[in-house]
């Protein structure tokens, strides 16, 4: 099963139109954009999305995030904590004081995926 088919299933489940779920997410998830997910031509679809889609249908995260094509970070899964040595706070200049934990933990999933985006497959990094 590809993420479309899921989403697509989810959704007719539901007996919601494209429209629909723009509308009950509050605009945060377009119908253009839904409909481009349906049909698998998002080659790359925003975590951020999928957990609010993920929340909307009562689907499983990771499940999503496995049918996108990404594997979500132990700290997802609530192996980490918030303000450990091992947080986005603590080798950088970002503050995540005032984001929750999933916060917290969605955008150190992004910087991990923005990681892996610009390291070549099979090479090491240039000294």
């Amino acid at each position: 099963m590809t993420l479309g088919q899921k989403l697509k299933e989810a959704r007719e489940a539901k007996g919601k139109s494209l429209r629909d779920i723009e509308r009950e997410t509050g605009n945060r998830i377009s119908n253009g954009y839904l409909s481009l997910l349906e049909s698998n031509t998002v080659k790359q679809p925003s975590p951020i999305h999928l957990k609010l889609l993920a929340e909307y249908f009562g689907s499983d995260y990771d499940e999503l995030m496995t049918l996108a094509g990404y594997s979500p970070p132990a700290v997802a899964k609530g192996e980490g904590t918030r303000g450990s040595s091992k947080g986005i706070g603590a080798k950088s200049s970002l503050s995540t004081d005032d984001l929750t934990d999933e916060e917290t933990a969605l955008v150190e999933e992004y910087v991990g995926l923005l990681r892996r985006a610009r390291k070549p497959l099979g090479r090491k990094p240039r000294q």
